[in-house]
């Protein structure tokens, strides 16, 4: 068995004590800390699994918006003043209330800012708008399809930020409406057509397959 050597002095050298901030020292005064290894942090994946955001969940925005149609093929398109100047045109709509459900919340949105009361008739899919640093935060929109009867006009509400309402059909939308704005807008026209409620980011589909796989489909050959 291998004896412990001895110091100099005589005397055996000491432990070294416990430390709740990682540094090891000896028991006799004034030696010097040697830092311990610490342990390498956990990968983000692990950080993330332990993460419980059901009792801590993140700050994310519900959002409903409106497709509001008149007749066969026209509907609604609002400019807003507080978005940026690519996206100023879009759907009507905004962020519902905390514990309200998002067609009600579309109720009483378009009743604020347009000065109409209406009722959502169907459910035509989300579309989830992740974090855009210094523009907003991440949110999810629920969007629905609501008929407006022949003869009743939409009056925005320049307080609310809406200054101007118009009716569009889908071959003229795109000379005012661009980028994931006007995505939505073709998507929720496929659902009223379909009936199939889409999951969107930013307006592109999540869950389809691309045209070139349904041309080579064997169902349709």
């Amino acid at each position: 068995m291998t004896r412990p050597m001895r110091r100099p002095d005589g005397l055996m050298p000491t432990a070294p004590a416990a430390s709740t901030d990682g540094v090891a020292r000896t028991a006799e005064e004034g030696a010097s800390p040697r830092l311990l290894p610490r342990a390498a942090d956990p990968p983000e994946s692990e950080a993330l699994a332990e993460t419980d955001y059901f009792t801590n969940p993140p700050p994310r925005r519900v959002g409903a918006l409106g497709l509001l149609t008149r007749g066969p093929c026209e509907f609604v398109i609002i400019r807003r003043t507080y978005w940026s100047p690519v996206s100023r045109w879009g759907l009507p709509g905004g962020s519902v209330a905390p514990n309200e459900r998002p067609w009600a919340g579309l109720s009483r949105l378009i009743e604020a800012k347009l000065s109409l009361r209406s009722t959502a008739t169907a459910f035509l899919g989300i579309d989830h708008a992740p974090t855009k640093p210094g523009h907003y935060e991440e949110g999810v929109n629920f969007l629905y399809h609501v008929p407006i009867p022949n003869g009743v006009e939409p009056l925005p509400v320049v307080e609310t930020g809406y200054v101007e309402a118009r009716w569009v059909t889908p071959e003229s939308v795109g000379e005012l409406v661009v980028d994931h704005e006007l995505l939505r807008i073709v998507h929720c026209l496929d659902v009223l057509r379909t009936r199939r409620p889409k999951e969107l980011v930013l307006g592109v589909p999540q869950h389809e397959q691309p045209l070139v796989q349904q041309a080579l489909s064997p169902s349709n050959m």
